[in-house]
């Protein structure tokens, strides 16, 4: 074998290894809050050396951050694809990002657990993650994710709704994932009102009459799932 195959072999088997860690880890830390991991519990699941730990990541906090930028890509991936089956609505769009977090809670915990504390570092990568779902509505819904005024209102908007998906798997889910999805459809139209009240000069009408469609396309839904009175006899 050459040197310069030997050097391919050799890389190989390093990323191998580091990527063995990385899932590990993020498997371990979508479970359990990150001081109850110890590296030992991360290095015994991948079957690998504590050195290896060290040599590929430096530190426990160090595959710590692989592992939530894991997550965070992990959740991306899973969202576009359910995202990329066609343009159905509004609350396709909604249901299908929200169907990819009730199949992988685990990682969404994680994630939002973490962002929510005071690790900057996670910090950046909850936001950094939530602000590209935030254009990506926006696009959606005919508005410039540029103007200040929109990014305020759907960043409160996208907070809320994933803090009460956070809370939906926390209670057990307790209504079905659709009802949960619907919900967020009058909080939208609210962070609308938000968007004029802040810049009457941003143009709504499209986003209103996409909200406006949606809530019609419910209600039909809704008034179909009604059980009908029995007939009398």
């Amino acid at each position: 074998m050459s040197e310069r195959a030997k050097v391919g072999v050799r890389q190989a088997r390093a990323e191998e290894a580091r990527q063995r860690l990385l899932r590990s880890a993020a498997r371990l830390f979508s479970r359990l809050p990150y001081a109850t991991v110890e590296v030992d519990d991360i290095v015994g699941r991948a079957g690998m050396a504590h050195g290896s730990l060290f040599h590929h990541f430096g530190s426990k906090r160090g595959i710590y951050l692989a592992a939530m930028e894991e997550i965070a890509a992990r959740l991306r991936a899973r969202r576009a694809d359910r995202l990329s089956g066609g343009d159905d609505g509004l609350l396709a769009d909604m249901e299908a990002q929200y169907t990819s977090i009730a199949e992988n809670p685990e990682f969404f915990v994680s994630l939002m657990r973490g962002g929510i504390g005071a690790d900057a570092d996670v910090q950046q990568i909850f936001e950094r993650d939530r602000w590209e779902a935030i254009e990506a509505k926006a696009q959606r819904l005919g508005l410039d994710a540029g103007r200040p005024a929109v990014r305020i209102a759907l960043r409160a908007w996208i907070a809320s709704a994933d803090q009460a998906a956070l809370t939906w798997i926390e209670l057990g889910r307790p209504f079905a994932l659709s009802r949960l999805v619907a919900s967020f459809l009058p909080t939208l139209w609210g962070a609308l009102d938000s968007i004029a009240l802040l810049d009457p000069s941003v143009d709504l009408s499209t986003a209103q009459a996409l909200v406006k469609a949606e809530s019609a396309r419910l209600a039909v839904r809704q008034k179909s799932r009604r059980p009908r009175p029995a007939l009398p006899r």
